[in-house]
C-alpha cells in the first residue's frame, strides 16, 4: 500500500501539473484507496516533517517553483529514509480562549493548534504528545478512587469496544458505558456502571465534573442526529483536559500509554539533529 500511495502521488501531482508541495489526504478501506483531497499548496504537518526528516521542504519547493530541478538540488524521489524514532502530532484545542470552536475533527483539522511528541516508541511519542497538548494521560484521580473510562460506541464498534474494555479493567480502570454499549460489555463477564446517554440526562457530565472519569471513547456521533450532544461532550471533556477519542485504535493506543506509566521524568530526549 506504501508504494501505491507513493505512484498515486506521483500521478496527481504530474496531472496538476503541480511545481512545489501537493497536500494529499488519503483514506484506506479493505485494501482500497481512497483520495479525500488534494490540495496544492502547504499544509501546516509541513513544519513537522521537515523537521523529523531533516529535510528542508519549504526552502526545496520554492526553489523548484522558481526554475530549479530537485535532482540538481541533490534530491531523488520515492520515499524519505526510515527515521529511527517515532513521531506522533497531536491537536489542540484552546476553549479557555476559544469558547465556541467547533471541537468536531474533519480533514480541515478544526483545532487551534498542534504539537509534536518523538519517542523511541510510538506509545512513548503519543505520550509526548498528548502531554505537551496539554492533557493530564494518567488523570487526576479522588484518594481512595479508581480511574475511570466512559465508553459510548456504535453497534458495529462492539467487538473491538469489549476488547478495549479488556484492555482498560487488566489497568485497573472502572468501566462506564451506556446502555447498549454496557450490555455488550457485560455480557462478556466484565463489571461495567450504566451512565445514560447524554441526550436523557446529566449522568456522563457529573461523571466528568466529579473526577470520576479521566478518558472518553464516544463513536459514531457524526454520522447521526446525536451529533450536536456529542459536540457539547466532547468540549466538555476537552475544558477539563481529558482525553476524548472517537476512533478504538486512538483508545487501545492510549490503553499502551497509560500500561506504559510513563513520566516526564521517565522519558528519553531524542535528538533529531543526531
Amino acid at each position: 500500500m506504501t508504494k501505491k500511495i507513493c505512484d498515486v502521488s506521483v500521478k496527481i501531482a504530474q496531472g496538476l501539473g503541480t511545481r512545489g508541495i501537493v497536500n494529499i489526504q488519503y483514506l484506506e478501506l479493505d485494501g482500497t484507496l481512497y483520495v479525500i483531497e488534494v490540495n496544492p499548496r502547504a499544509s501546516r504537518t509541513v513544519p513537522y516533517i521537515s523537521k523529523v526528516t531533516g529535510i528542508p521542504m519549504i526552502e526545496l519547493a520554492s526553489r523548484v517553483m522558481l526554475g530549479e530541478r530537485l535532482s540538481d538540488m541533490g534530491y531523488a524521489t520515492g520515499l524519505a529514509p526510515t527515521a529511527r524514532y517515532y513521531a506522533v502530532k497531536v491537536p489542540v484545542f484552546s476553549f479557555e480562549k476559544i469558547s465556541d470552536a467547533n471541537s468536531i475533527m474533519g480533514p480541515e483539522m478544526k483545532s487551534t493548534g498542534e504539537v509534536l511528541g518523538i519517542g523511541r516508541t510510538k506509545t512513548e511519542a503519543l505520550y509526548k504528545g498528548l502531554v505537551a497538548s496539554g492533557i493530564d494521560v494518567h488523570g487526576n484521580v479522588h484518594a481512595g478512587e479508581k480511574k475511570g473510562i466512559l465508553i459510548s460506541v456504535e453497534d458495529y464498534d462492539y467487538t473491538d469496544a469489549i476488547h478495549l474494555a479488556e484492555k482498560f479493567t487488566d489497568l485497573g480502570v472502572k468501566l462506564y458505558a451506556t446502555p447498549d454499549t454496557a450490555k455488550a460489555i457485560r455480557n462478556r463477564g466484565m463489571d461495567v456502571t450504566t451512565a445514560h446517554n447524554v441526550w436523557e440526562n446529566n449522568d456522563i457530565y457529573d461523571l466528568l465534573e466529579k473526577g470520576k472519569v479521566q478518558y472518553v471513547v464516544y463513536t459514531g456521533a457524526v454520522m447521526d442526529s446525536s451529533v450536536g450532544d456529542f459536540r457539547l461532550l466532547h468540549r466538555k471533556a476537552m475544558s477539563l483536559k481529558i482525553p476524548c477519542m472517537t476512533s478504538i485504535d486512538t483508545a487501545l493506543a492510549l490503553a499502551d500509554v497509560v500500561s506504559a506509566n510513563y513520566t516526564q521524568e521517565t522519558t528519553y530526549l531524542v535528538n533529531i539533529q543526531n
